[in-house]
């Protein structure tokens, strides 16, 4: 069977974190190639958190930077109208992963919150994919 867009989520919907262009997400599958290096600098930025801090290192700047980076791309603003469904589970996936940076948890903890973090990112874009493929664009 054939589930439309609204049974998964993948509508309008309020922004969170403030203004957005309008016109990007109206022709939001224009952009799919730009928000495809967008989730993979995102994914790119948590595996450096996982990295660092499993030398090691103070991996706050890093979880923050990351946090930062997702606050300001614009596949943030059009995953939270046009796949709402996967919205909250990056923002939970990014505050755990947060969490056991700043909480000391061994580096097994840190690098499962990381996967957690790239899987539902990616599929946060495959819904854009998935939405993309069913937006009316005339």
């Amino acid at each position: 069977t054939v589930i439309g867009l609204s049974a998964l989520g993948l509508s309008g919907g309020a922004f969170a974190h403030g203004e957005s262009d309008e016109e990007m997400i109206a022709e939001f599958y224009e952009h799919l190639d730009d928000f495809e290096q967008e989730v993979s600098a995102l994914v790119d930025q948590a595996e450096a958190v996982a990295a660092a801090y499993a030398a090691g290192q103070d991996a706050n700047g890093q979880v923050d930077a990351l946090l930062e980076l997702w606050e300001g791309v614009e596949v943030h603003d059009v995953i939270e109208v046009k796949a709402t469904i996967f919205y909250p589970d990056v923002w939970q996936s990014m505050v755990a992963l947060k969490t056991a940076v700043n909480d000391n948890a061994g580096a097994a903890t840190v690098a499962a919150a990381t996967q957690t973090l790239r899987s539902f990112l990616w599929q946060s874009y495959g819904g854009l994919r998935l939405a993309a493929s069913q937006a009316d664009k005339s």
